[in-house]
C-alpha cells in the first residue's frame, strides 16, 4: 500500500478518533458507520466492531482499521 493511501486511511481513522485517545471506540464508531449507512443498526454497529476489533480490546486501534479498509 502507498504512503499516499496509508496517509488518506489514517485522515479519515483520525477524524473520527473524535477524542485523540489513538483508537476509535464503540461510540466514535457508531458514528463514523452511520455516515456510511445512515439506516444501520445498532445490532451491526455492535458486529462491526467484534469483526474490526481483532484484538479484542473493546475499540478500533489504526492497524485493525487500516487491515478492514483494505479488506473492503
Amino acid at each position: 500500500m502507498s504512503e499516499l493511501k496509508v496517509a488518506e486511511i489514517r485522515s479519515i481513522f483520525d477524524h473520527y478518533d473524535r477524542d485523540r485517545s489513538g483508537y476509535i471506540d464503540a461510540s466514535e464508531w457508531s458514528a463514523f458507520l452511520r455516515v456510511l449507512d445512515p439506516s444501520v443498526s445498532e445490532q451491526d454497529i455492535r458486529a462491526g466492531l467484534l469483526a474490526v476489533d481483532k484484538n479484542l480490546s473493546g475499540h478500533v486501534e489504526f492497524g485493525e482499521f487500516i487491515r478492514w479498509w483494505s479488506e473492503r
